[in-house]
């Protein structure tokens, strides 16, 4: 069954006297350490202000996250939202967790179950209450693995699709190595709402259905995803993000910013010409699977038995790899690279300025200091684990002060009797010696 958490400013949350910046909605068996890392990543700066503004980015993440001994897979949905109680600004978050029998059924991915329009929200009823869990399912259908919005966003050519191969390429070769995608501003690039969506969702198709739910992305990607598996970064114009991957800190990249010349196969080619044709899944070792189309969503009410979870879900065996050697010319030197005229430096997983700790600006400086219950502009961010670290120093170093009082006032009040007791014995020992020395050279 999938939990829920739904996160804005609210005069009021679900928690007694918490209010501001909190949770308003949650299903009642969401664990208490997964909430607070949750709280964590419930955090948006949109681009244009004054908000709300229909045109400031919407952020879907799916991504893996850890909580106490667990990890989760975690979709995300946060926006910018109608001004609070207050008149301030506001955003709303949106999370949904994921579990392993949901991934087996929803086979189509998760960029399907965020497309879906009944299943991540946009809206808050206005009331703090418990909420029921979910259970996704999708149905089998036919697929087409054309890449139609690749096609259109790259330069409207037959070829211009095969970035989406190129993407899901990469992705197979390394589950770990982070991709980033250069979006262009939105409203100077006339970008609709949906089109990043879109992009990833006609990218996760191509993959085996086995390697879908190990994808993770944002599209919207910040630094406040840092901490978290997130392969797939699509990094908006205008944000530190995208000026750290254009300045050259990072490896693998494709810029939607600009024209795209014909796309480089850095495997075979079976997926390349996938997104393409939409007509190669037999040759690209991908049997026809469910259509990366909307999941259906069940609602479990209060003391309802969960859903039969169908097969167990097992982890897949990873996939042979479908790259190939580097592509070479006739002479053996190396081919140009992926994108033409723009060598790609060495790949870091993390975006950070070389050199030193990120900028220090308005959106990180909001971040640092959050807490629950309180009302400002400053967004949640703290890590609760370096808070507990730091209050155990504190506590160690009160400790060892006292001890060190307890030892000084002793040493006050007992030292004086400490000194006149062995002191004064000596003292006398030696008074009588002196005495008994001075009486035998009279005697003599």
């Amino acid at each position: 069954m999938a939990e829920q958490l739904l996160f804005t400013s609210a005069p009021q949350g679900l928690s007694p006297g918490s209010s501001g910046y909190c949770t308003v909605e949650k299903s009642r068996g969401l664990p208490d350490s997964l909430e607070s890392t949750l709280r964590q990543l419930s955090s948006y700066d949109g681009l244009y202000s004054p908000t709300p503004d229909p045109q400031n980015p919407v952020c879907f993440n799916h991504v893996v996250v850890r909580a106490g001994r667990r990890t989760y897979n975690v979709l995300s949905r946060l926006s910018d939202y109608s001004n609070d109680y207050s008149g301030r600004s506001n955003y709303l978050a949106h999370h949904v967790v994921v579990s392993a029998a949901d991934t087996s059924r929803a086979q189509a991915g998760p960029a399907a179950v965020l497309a879906h329009p009944q299943v991540m929200k946009s809206m808050w009823s206005g009331k703090p209450e418990f909420v029921e869990e979910l259970t996704l399912q999708t149905t089998a259908a036919a697929a087409s693995f054309e890449c139609v919005t690749w096609r259109e966003t790259c330069g409207g050519t037959t070829e211009s699709a095969g970035w989406a191969g190129v993407l899901a390429e990469w992705t197979l070769q390394s589950l770990q190595e982070p991709v980033y995608v250069l979006l262009p501003d939105p409203k100077s690039a006339t970008w609709s709402a949906g089109r990043t969506l879109a992009l990833v969702t006609e990218a996760l198709a191509l993959l085996p259905p086995a390697k879908r739910w190990q994808v993770t992305f944002s599209t919207y990607y910040s630094d406040l995803l840092t901490d978290t598996e997130c392969q797939w970064r699509f990094v908006v114009e205008g944000t530190p993000a995208f000026v750290a991957v254009r300045n050259g800190r990072h490896g693998r990249v494709i810029d939607l910013t600009g024209p795209l010349g014909v796309p480089h196969s850095p495997g075979n080619g079976a997926l390349v010409d996938l997104a393409t044709t939409g007509r190669q899944a037999e040759a690209a070792g991908i049997p026809p699977a469910e259509s990366p189309h909307p999941a259906n969503v069940v609602q479990r009410k209060s003391g309802e038995p969960p859903a039969p979870p169908g097969d167990s879900f097992q982890s897949q065996p990873e996939l042979p790899s479908m790259a190939a050697p580097p592509p070479q010319h006739s002479d053996g030197t190396a081919a140009p690279p992926t994108h033409p005229g723009r060598p790609l430096p060495p790949s870091r997983s993390v975006f950070r300025p070389a050199g030193g700790p990120p900028p220090e600006n308005e959106r990180m400086r909001r971040r640092s200091a959050f807490f629950e219950g309180t009302r400002s502009d400053e967004t949640p961010g703290d890590s609760t684990g370096r808070k507990t670290g730091k209050l155990w120093l504190i506590a160690l170093g009160v400790v060892f002060l006292l001890g060190l009082g307890v030892v000084g006032a002793g040493l006050a009040f007992f030292g004086p009797a400490i000194v006149a007791r062995f002191g004064g014995s000596q003292d006398k020992e030696q008074v009588a010696q002196n005495d008994g020395k001075k009486s035998d050279e009279t005697k003599s």
